[in-house]
């Protein structure tokens, strides 16, 4: 049987998502806050203190605008799917009930259900508070060894991203340690092509003293980028001084000889042959 493709919509919220879902007589309900579940596929690290007092405030002077999206369980208990910020806010304003659409009737052991969730969450998140860099990365991460999504690409298909965009996200999890942690709690840099430039210095100590000076301003990423260009070029024209390949019956090594002359050649060769004796 083919199976029907699911498409996101503007709002957040699969389509799909509802459409096998029952929503309880179409009308916004008041819904005690101590009856919700966070969405166990919310990405955030953390939220500015900040950016929930800003919301806080609106909510009080003009009210929720959006009511928040919630799946009822079984346990008379509800799901959040959408609203993660909202209902925060609210708990900072010490209100005990939130304005809420509520869908029945899904399965929450399906995958697609689990697939719109996670979705659900990044693509409420990345629009309406410019998600962390790291965030998205490691939400991302977890979804694929979770086995909700099977790659990258998939991730990909179903935020409507392109897969050079998820493979650059991934790529910030290969920084050394000190800058994600800085990420994880200053998020000192915000540019996904900075990070993905920075990740390109294989020198830990050198990739730390430019992203420092990312932060300073003293370097760009234009600086971050002709930096790997030229590195490339060198190594272009100055090799690796020798290569292993080591298979399953046969080894090779590759040896550059740019910078010895005919003696040292001589002399190489013959200590190589010497090594051979000992092993072949």
């Amino acid at each position: 049987m083919k199976k029907n493709k699911r498409r996101i919509i503007k709002s957040g919220v699969s389509k799909n998502s509802i459409s096998h879902a029952k929503n309880e007589k179409n009308n916004i309900l008041k819904v005690k806050i101590v009856d919700i579940i966070e969405n166990p596929y919310q990405p955030r690290i953390e939220m500015k203190n900040d950016s929930l007092n800003d919301l806080a405030n609106s909510i009080k002077e003009n009210g929720l605008l959006q009511p928040v999206l919630l799946n009822k369980l079984d346990n008379n208990n509800y799901e959040l799917i959408a609203g993660h910020r909202r209902t925060e806010a609210h708990k900072i304003l010490g209100l005990e009930d939130i304005k809420a659409i509520v869908i029945s009737e899904i399965d929450k052991n399906d995958v697609e259900y689990k697939r719109n969730m996670s979705v659900n969450a990044l693509i409420e998140n990345i629009q309406r508070e410019n998600l962390n860099i790291l965030e998205v990365a490691i939400s991302i991460k977890n979804l694929i060894e979770e086995d909700i999504f099977s790659s990258k690409q998939d991730i990909a298909k179903y935020l409507g991203k392109s897969n050079t965009f998820v493979s650059k996200m991934f790529s910030v999890l290969n920084l050394q340690k000190e800058i994600i942690s800085d990420l994880r709690v200053n998020k000192s840099l915000k540019d996904l092509e900075t990070l993905y430039e920075l990740q390109k210095i294989k020198d830990d100590k050198i990739q730390l003293e430019f992203y420092y000076k990312l932060i300073e301003g003293v370097l760009t990423r234009k600086d971050i980028r002709e930096y790997n260009k030229d590195k490339k070029e060198l190594t272009k024209t100055n090799p690796e001084p020798y290569k292993i390949d080591n298979k399953k019956d046969i080894m090779t090594v590759n040896i550059s000889t740019l910078k010895l002359d005919d003696l040292k050649k001589k002399e190489l060769e013959d200590k190589i042959l010497l090594l051979l004796k000992e092993y072949v």
